[in-house]
């Protein structure tokens, strides 16, 4: 459990198939090595191990949530994730949708975490609220820079990119790289925004490169699977 935690995958695997070994099918064991499964990104296997482990507490629902997610069936994840206020269930009810929902679980989490701020941005974009985008994009860059980068190149935002605001806080002239783009570029740019669902879109100048579904994915999930103690 504190292995897994602390992220040694390995070691925490190791001593889940020891503690299987002396209690065979125990529900509590066979979600842990679900979760491990699960973040060696084994959906398969994950899911018959917290298949086995169903009904013994919230972290199997929680880490069947993730698996719907990931397999893109967002109404099973946003019922495995039920009352969880946390970014991952919010994350379902966006993907499903449910953007009020979403953010009354952005708002009612008590962890500050940038990825709750992207989220809350990428909410205001679809409900074109264009000060819960620059204010929760502020917030989200200022706490991990990172997403400055991602939020340039997210499609989400494709209505922001010549907005100075906008431009300020990713400090990445993507509203140029935009105006380069000739021909089809425009098309393609208005197709991906009215059809896609958060994709991420990265731009080079006449280039674009689409996340797969499970490459989102796996980016965008921010939070840890779910363990148990015995």
């Amino acid at each position: 459990m504190v292995q897994f935690e602390m992220g040694n995958v390995a070691e925490a695997q190791a001593n889940f198939n020891k503690a299987n070994s002396l209690s065979a099918n125990n529900p509590v064991v066979q979600n842990n090595l679900g979760a491990v499964a699960l973040k060696n990104g084994d959906l398969k296997q994950a899911e018959v191990y917290f298949g086995a482990a169903t009904g013994v507490g919230p972290e199997v629902d929680y880490n069947k949530g993730i698996i719907a997610i990931k397999s893109g069936d967002y109404a099973a994840a946003v019922n495995y994730f039920g009352k969880c206020n946390c970014v991952n269930a919010a994350l379902a009810n966006v993907l499903a949708g449910n953007n009020n929902e979403a953010l009354k679980k952005l708002n009612a989490e008590s962890k500050e975490c940038p990825m709750s701020y992207y989220l809350k941005a990428v909410i205001g974009a679809r409900t074109n609220d264009a000060t819960a985008v620059i204010e929760n994009l502020r917030k989200a860059c200022s706490l991990d820079g990172s997403f400055k980068q991602l939020a340039a190149t997210d499609m989400e935002f494709a209505k922001f990119f010549e907005n100075n605001d906008f431009i300020a806080i990713t400090k990445l002239l993507s509203a140029k790289i935009c105006k380069k783009a000739t021909g089809w570029l425009p098309f393609l740019f208005t197709f991906f925004l009215t059809h896609s669902f958060l994709l991420n879109i990265y731009l080079c100048i006449l280039k674009i490169n689409v996340l797969t579904h499970e490459e989102f994915c796996r980016y965008i999930i921010y939070c840890s699977s779910g363990c148990m103690r015995p």
